[in-house]
């Protein structure tokens, strides 16, 4: 089941056709010079995926993570009290020694509660904030997942891009919003819906490419808001590491 329910995801990220659509971003000056997304080179992709902004208590969220089964080490590095979290174990990709290291998050009680998984071995960090609340609604299994896709075996470096998709639910009021942050250059977003008849019936995906101007660790960050709201109805803050070209 569970290697079935990844495959899905990895099929549904890389099949979707594409459809622009109008974006919260529109940074894309480096020096004066603008950046062709088209034809910058992705390393990286990261795909979120939260039915609905809340967790009810008992609900769960899969976190997947690409490993080598030697060579890496992805742990747990904090936790509120408010969560649990199991290692869910590492699933191969074709009796390889590469593959991917999956945990189980449960919401236990009410509040807002975050947590980090690291990579000890070759560095990197996922850091994620749930609201629970307790609901008379049957808890989802899971409810929210997390999955990052490393298409090379090394950090971007500037000028290469992490591509950055999150699931965005249909017919919905809100609308995800990249942030703009200091060093980092956002494309507009692209809509991707699940739907193959290209409806939003199903929802899709909000996608942004997300390179750096210099080396350095940054945090990509996407809002979900109304219209005219200052207030957020969810947060996904992915950490994003680029290294000098060349090293």
């Amino acid at each position: 089941m569970k290697k079935a329910l990844i495959t899905g995801i990895i099929l549904a990220v890389v099949l979707l056709a594409v459809i622009s659509t109008a974006g919260c971003v529109q940074q894309k000056e480096v020096t004066e010079e603008t950046i062709d997304f088209s034809k910058i080179n992705v390393t990286v992709e990261y795909y979120v995926m939260k039915n609905g902004t809340t967790y009810n208590i008992g609900d769960t969220m899969l976190v997947v993570f690409p490993s080598q089964q030697y060579f890496s080490n992805w742990d747990v590095k904090s936790c509120d009290d408010g969560l649990s979290i199991s290692d869910d174990g590492f699933l191969p990709a074709l009796m390889s020694t590469l593959g991917y290291k999956t945990f189980i998050i449960t919401a236990l009680k009410e509040g807002n509660y975050s947590f980090t998984l690291a990579d000890t071995k070759k560095g990197g960090e996922y850091t994620d904030t749930v609201h629970v609340v307790k609901t008379d609604d049957n808890p989802l299994t899971p409810r929210g997942v997390f999955m990052k896709q490393k298409l090379l075996q090394r950090d971007p470096a500037v000028g290469d891009a992490c591509e950055i998709s999150i699931y965005k639910e249909p017919s919905t009021e809100y609308q995800w919003c990249a942030q703009k942050t200091e060093g980092l250059i956002i494309s507009d977003p692209v809509y991707t819906p699940m739907a193959e008849d290209g409806s939003d019936k199903q929802g899709g995906f909000l996608s942004w490419k997300v390179t750096a101007a210099t080396p350095g660790e940054y945090e990509f960050t996407a809002l979900n808001l109304r219209q005219d709201d200052s207030e957020s109805a969810g947060r996904v803050i992915v950490p994003l590491k680029f290294r000098e070209r060349g090293n």
